[in-house]
């Protein structure tokens, strides 16, 4: 048996163990409706799992397609290797981005923002204040943020604003994040219809 062979049986083994996590992975964001990319994923580490395996059997001489070149594997290998890391650094984009934010101008978000809760941007930007500050429960420092600031931090609005409607009147509740000593904390912060500070409840990690 020589080396290469010895290297792809080692590397069929770590992609063994790699699929174990990504089935982890995909019973986990079942549950959000979110698996969808990391089922292809899974579906292509499967693939290279099979590849190895094959040229593995073709370099030791127990290949079973006879007549298929060990080349030819290699390059299959190789093709959906690309899409496969194509799809992880976009899933990984958008991890980033939920976690630290994307970036749009204030003027951008400001239409985003209005057009998730249904009101035309002037009249939204009409009543909004520069800045808000609130502080935090655990570090008890002053953290200031705006309508912008927000949209910016939750590329996915509906986990960075709630809209709540009771007796005639509409509450927000938007989710100020900061950074709290060694971790990532997020504030709960409720405005009023006219988006005037009302309250808050206690920050948690994220």
């Amino acid at each position: 048996m020589d080396f290469n062979t010895i290297l792809v049986i080692i590397g069929a083994f770590i992609l063994l163990i790699g699929l174990m996590f990504s089935f982890r992975i995909v019973s986990t964001l079942k549950e959000q409706n979110l698996s969808v990319a990391w089922t292809i994923l899974t579906v292509l580490i499967v693939f290279f799992l099979i590849g190895f395996v094959l040229f593995a059997m073709q370099t030791m001489g127990l290949g079973l397609l006879a007549n298929i070149p060990v080349e030819s594997i290699a390059a299959w290998v190789f093709f959906f290797g690309s899409i496969f890391v194509l799809i992880l650094t976009i899933l990984n984009n958008r991890l980033f981005d939920d976690i630290f934010g994307i970036r749009l101008t204030d003027k951008e978000a400001l239409k985003k923002f209005a057009k998730f809760i249904d009101l035309h941007a002037f009249f939204v930007q009409s009543k909004l204040h520069p800045k808000y500050s609130v502080t935090c429960d655990t570090c008890q420092k002053i953290v200031n943020y705006s309508i912008p600031d927000i949209v910016r931090s939750h590329p996915n609005l509906e986990r960075g604003v709630k809209i709540e409607e009771a007796m005639g009147t509409t509450n927000y509740t938007f989710f100020v994040r900061h950074r709290c000593e060694d971790s990532m904390r997020e504030i709960p912060v409720t405005h009023d219809e006219n988006f005037e500070y009302r309250s808050k409840r206690t920050s948690r990690v994220l």
